[in-house]
């Protein structure tokens, strides 16, 4: 991964004309909201980053839109590998971005009883489901799918309530775009849309860890040989290589893409989203600091599984430090050394006291500047 900048800056153009209606073709939707100017934001992160509980924040913004993983979907219809999937996925996320919905088969697909829709509080709300607000943003946890009607949602009906909301956001996952370039989602346009890619980074460490035990790695019954055949340190060298392309694009684009570091959102979730949302030019409302609340203030032991959007902050920022294989933090700290420094995370360096002595953070509590610290490597 290793380039310069021009390099990068060139090879950036040329990938775009794959995304180009995401980036140009971004228009006012048909039934603008009045007196306001409409926020568009797209939450990029890799998966096991955190992003799903960011991306809960924004869904329980009663001004915002927002639709859960479309390319998850997407992925579903359509062969990754396929020349049609570029196509497919840039058409979705327009639709979104522009409440341009059609009667196709993703909306067929994303109507379905599923996560996806159970995340996305405009598709558990009136008048799809019987539901009050409350109830829409925090369906996931309870959804109770008899509250919401049978067959496909209509496209007319969705693109109507889509027009209503100030702000639009979705969440799209790394692994889902290829080749993984941020830059692809900036409009740049100059129209007075506002477009922002949220980038949520979290701790490699941790990250990897929870991918490992989730088998997105390699599958699990052959972890401990990929460990030894060099499998497991190729996985990990392309998703750091992936981190360090798009911290420079985060350079490129410093007044469109917000870098976010998940361990700051969940050791101080409420300060961070005001501090986000002041930033975006969005008002902080009550509800999402109420949903962040009852998120974060759990009583007692929790058992908390994989996908849960409950937040205890030491247990998710520190959990992998007493599992993770010793090898496997070997080659994180290894082949993830210049993102670890760019991001302020602290290296072990093999030390089993450092890595198990949880009074002390692995992370700087103030990242330092990337214009200070990130290397444009020569090819």
């Amino acid at each position: 991964m290793e380039i310069l900048l021009f390099f990068y800056i060139q090879t950036s153009i040329v990938k775009l004309n794959s995304w180009s209606t995401l980036r140009y073709n971004i228009s006012p939707t048909t039934k603008p909201t009045t007196n306001s100017q409409r926020t568009r934001v797209i939450i990029v992160a890799h998966g096991r980053s955190g992003s799903s509980f960011l991306a809960a924040i924004f869904n329980s913004h009663p001004d915002f839109f927002f639709i859960f993983e479309p390319l998850n979907i997407v992925q579903r219809l359509v062969d990754r590998l396929s020349k049609d999937y570029l196509y497919k996925a840039e058409h979705v996320v327009n639709s979104i971005l522009n409440c341009n919905f059609t009667d196709d088969a993703f909306l067929q697909e994303l109507s379905r009883y599923s996560i996806h829709r159970a995340s996305s509080r405009p598709l558990v709300s009136p008048p799809f489901c019987k539901t009050q607000y409350r109830r829409a943003s925090d369906f996931l946890s309870r959804a109770n799918w008899k509250l919401c009607g049978n067959g496909t949602i209509l496209a007319s009906v969705l693109n109507e309530l889509c027009g209503k909301h100030r702000h639009i956001a979705t969440k799209i996952l790394l692994e889902r775009i290829e080749p993984a370039d941020l830059t692809w989602l900036v409009d740049n346009n100059g129209s007075s849309s506002v477009n922002y890619v949220l980038y949520l980074v979290r701790d490699p460490r941790a990250m990897l860890h929870s991918r490992s035990r989730m088998g997105w790695v390699v599958p699990n019954e052959r972890f401990k040989q990929g460990l030894q055949n060099g499998e497991v340190d190729d996985k990990v060298r392309k998703v750091c290589d992936t981190m360090e392309l798009n911290l420079g694009a985060v350079l490129l684009e410093p007044q469109n893409i917000k870098l976010i570091r998940y361990e700051e959102l969940a050791a101080n979730p409420e300060a961070i989203v005001r501090d986000l949302f002041n930033e975006l030019r969005i008002s902080t409302s009550t509800d999402v600091l109420q949903w962040i609340h009852n998120k974060t203030h759990v009583h007692g032991p929790v058992k908390i599984s994989p996908l849960s959007l409950m937040r205890q902050a030491n247990v998710s920022i520190n959990g992998w430090r007493a599992k993770i294989d010793r090898q496997y933090l070997q080659i994180i700290e290894t082949r993830c050394a210049r993102v670890l420094k760019y991001l302020g995370y602290i290296p072990t360096q093999g030390s089993q006291g450092i890595l198990h002595n949880l009074s002390r953070p692995l992370y700087l509590k103030k990242m330092r500047d990337l214009k200070e610290t990130y290397q444009w490597l020569a090819l």
